[in-house]
């Protein structure tokens, strides 16, 4: 008997996607934050966080809602760097 046999066979974990109505409503929740603020509402690593997730989590969307939700996550975003708020 070889080693091997002794173990049953892992499983292999098996990528799920997310539900495309939970990544559009965590987008929408984010961009809605960034509206009603007067001023940047997170802190740098929040900035930093979401410049990374959303576009990823955008990649669930179809392409024309994708590209919609990210130039205005970035024109918010942008504004409240320049101090536009």
């Amino acid at each position: 008997m070889i080693q091997l046999e002794l173990f049953p066979p892992s499983e292999v974990a098996v990528p799920t996607k997310p539900p495309i109505e939970s990544a559009r409503a965590r987008l929408n929740a984010a961009l809605a934050t960034l509206r009603s603020a007067s001023q940047m509402p997170w802190t740098a690593k929040e900035v930093a966080f979401w410049k990374v997730v959303f576009p990823q989590m955008s990649k669930w969307l179809p392409a024309e809602e994708r590209r919609l939700l990210c130039d205005e996550f970035a024109r918010l975003v942008l504004g409240f760097e320049a101090g536009q708020g």
